[in-house]
Order: C-alpha cells, then structure tokens, then sequence
C-alpha cells in the first residue's frame, strides 16, 4: 500500500492500526520494551489525523496507550503555549519523515 502522508483520512487509518495492534500485543511489546516506541508511532499518527486534539472531534483510545512520549508531550506544551494550526503540506512531509525514524526505532529496539 502507497501511504499519502497528506491524506488525513490515511493518517486516521493507520493511528487505527496502531491503536488496535498495541492493544492486542501490549502484554509482549511490554516485555520486548516495544511498547513506548509504538505508543510515540500511535501519537504522531493520531495527533496528524487529528490536528485539533485535544480540542475538536476525535476517537476514544484506549487509556493503555498512555500521553507519554515525547512527541505527545511536545505537542500538548505547543497547545498549551499558540493556537494550533492544521499543518500545511510541508509540515506533513516533515512529521512522515519523523513517524519513519519512530517505526525505525522500533525495529531496533530488538
């Protein structure tokens, strides 16, 4: 499958994935201490679908998926201290790129 990183609906897709996967196999990402990389995955995912969170509509998740990480801490100071913009198409390249070096790091955490 060909990911168009500037499709919302795609990002909304794959924070899917994601959430369900990190779900269904917490208890072994846990203990291959994969868990917190998946987790800053699902964030960059959900939070590119979602540009308003925590304002606005978005899906319930599951409260295993915790608002650690440092990408979910960067972007609620940003809420906390501007307005949040939708990101523009630059933006979305530049967050495709770090959600890349985030499943990266998870490949490596073996």
């Amino acid at each position: 499958m060909d990911f168009d990183y500037d499709d919302r609906t795609q990002w909304a897709q794959l924070a899917g994935k994601l959430h369900d996967w990190l779900i269904r196999e917490e208890e072994n990402l846990r203990v291959a201490s994969k868990f917190e990389y998946g987790s800053e995955a699902f964030w960059i995912a959900f939070t590119t679908a979602y540009p308003t969170f925590p304002g606005g509509e978005w899906p319930d998740w599951d409260p295993a998926i915790g608002l650690d990480g440092d990408y979910i801490q960067m972007w609620f100071q940003h809420c906390s201290t501007e307005d949040l913009p939708h990101p523009n198409l630059e933006d979305l390249a530049n967050i495709w790129e770090y959600f890349q070096r985030a499943i990266a790091r998870l490949d490596d955490s073996t």
